[in-house]
């Protein structure tokens, strides 16, 4: 089961990677047309910022998979291997909680949007996708938190932390 989570995460991550590629390219060109021909694109930056949300939620379980999540190396290092591990743990538990109350809220939020029909102010583009991938990520993360703190566990009881 961990193997088809971290081919998920992969792709969706890809996804993610995808997305920040179109934002570079765009703002590239649109930074070059302002600068030379004083033409930008309409709308561009509330479309750069529902890419954003997808570039940061879409990487957040790839992130975690990676070992490229914020934590103090240089403090935890230093430690027993017991006491670290333990504060390793008390971090994912903390994500997990965190990124749990988020989806309802999330939730919350894209329901009241798409029944009110909300969009993006220049572009009209609706937000209810961005925040329902937005729910993805975050859901996604939770999951693979939870899996490789598992899979931590039974190594750490083995004695093979």
């Amino acid at each position: 089961m961990y193997r088809r989570i971290e081919i998920i995460t992969r792709m969706v991550s890809e996804v993610g990677g995808l997305v920040l590629a179109i934002l570079i390219l765009f703002t590239t060109v649109s930074v070059i047309l302002r600068k030379f021909a004083d033409i930008g694109f309409a709308g561009w930056s509330e479309l750069a910022r529902l890419g954003l949300s997808l570039v940061v939620f879409l990487g957040l379980a790839y992130c975690w998979n990676q070992g490229a999540h914020a934590q103090i190396d240089l403090l935890l290092k230093r430690m027993r291997p017991r006491l670290a591990f333990s504060i390793q743990a008390f971090s994912a538990l903390c994500g997990m909680v965190f990124f749990g109350f988020a989806i309802p809220g999330i939730l919350e939020m894209a329901i009241h949007g798409l029944n009110a029909g909300e969009v993006t102010a220049t572009v009209r583009v609706s937000v209810f996708p961005f925040r329902v991938l937005a729910m993805f990520g975050c859901a996604l993360f939770i999951v693979v938190m939870l899996l490789t703190s598992i899979k931590h566990v039974k190594n750490f009881i083995r004695g093979e932390t």
